[in-house]
């Protein structure tokens, strides 16, 4: 096992023995993807083409590499298909949340509208064949935050077996994929109320899976709790559910609806029957914030194992 410290998390790339001694040279090259693409989509570098995009795509298109046009067209699907439920647009959004945190106070009608202006998906113009992007408004940017580490995770499974590595895994802050393997896997869900404690398990019947979670990760504003999750459709912080999981083929696809499946809760449902995806999400029961209601879809239902520390109503 080879671990470092990228896209804000810590990447850890496992290979199974008997592989030969390419394995670590593998794991670098694998590495060094992971570093070109956060160098590519990071919104903190201020060299990288995200950085660029957000500066010059309000005046005209902007050309953009192969990647990132792949890991916006995938975000754009699911935007669509979740009519906006996750936004990759949505940092106005948050950043206003954060500032309300600090002054203790909640945003005027004024502010809420400046920042509504400058979120939705809708206002990102691509042309894939041209590959360019374009803003339809001025302030409207991209933060790939809940989509670049899936497809980093896509790209360093595709170079370790372009290597000939035959099984292993690499996971990137527990969003993760499996390669290689013929028996059927399972893993651990955290409990998002007590990350201490195990869920429940599940069998990896697609080799990818993200989980997202409101966690304990709170705003406060005049003593009142709020998730830091935005709704992007509303600017508010959701409270549909405080854990998701979803398993897919793709990373990058389990990523962005790990995401999506959070802010839309039981609604969610429909997203999963028309993606290549399965999954689950936690919602408290009213007044019992200490216990969820488990909602599994129905591929994973014979795939799941509730551990017996877990006190869930499915």
């Amino acid at each position: 096992m080879e671990a470092r410290y990228l896209m804000g998390t810590l990447v850890e790339i496992r290979l199974w023995a008997g592989q030969g001694e390419q394995t670590h040279e593998a794991c670098k090259a694998a590495f060094a993807e992971i570093g070109r693409l956060q160098r590519l989509l990071s919104r903190f570098e201020t060299t990288s083409e995200l950085s660029r995009v957000n500066r010059e795509a309000v005046d005209y298109p902007v050309q953009v590499s192969r990647e990132f046009i792949e890991v916006v067209t995938v975000a754009q699907e699911v935007s669509r298909i979740s009519g906006g439920a996750f936004d990759v647009t949505c940092g106005p959004w948050v950043s206003l949340w954060d500032e309300m945190a600090q002054e203790q106070r909640f945003p005027t009608c004024r502010q809420w509208r400046e920042r509504k202006a400058k979120v939705g998906w809708e206002h990102i113009r691509m042309n894939p064949s041209e590959q360019t992007i374009q803003f339809g408004r001025p302030g409207v940017s991209l933060d790939l935050g809940a989509a670049g580490k899936g497809y980093a995770v896509d790209r360093a499974v595709a170079i370790l077996q372009g290597f000939g590595i035959r099984s292993g895994l690499v996971d990137a802050g527990g969003n993760f994929k499996i390669f290689g393997f013929t028996e059927l896997l399972s893993a651990g869900i955290d409990d998002p109320l007590h990350p201490d404690r195990l869920l429940a398990t599940v069998d990896l019947i697609h080799p990818a899976i993200a989980s997202s979670s409101q966690g304990r990760r709170f705003h406060k504003v005049q003593g009142v709790p709020y998730g830091h999750v935005v709704d992007p459709r509303t600017g508010w912080p959701t409270h549909a559910c405080v854990g998701s999981t979803i398993l897919a083929e793709s990373a990058l696809l389990a990523d962005c609806v790990s995401t999506a499946l959070l802010v839309l809760g039981p609604q969610g449902g429909k997203l999963i029957e028309i993606l290549p995806v399965e999954g689950l999400f936690l919602k408290p029961l009213p007044f019992l914030q200490e216990e969820l209601i488990l909602w599994v879809s129905k591929g994973l239902q014979d795939h799941l194992c509730i551990a017996k520390s877990s006190e869930v109503y499915q």
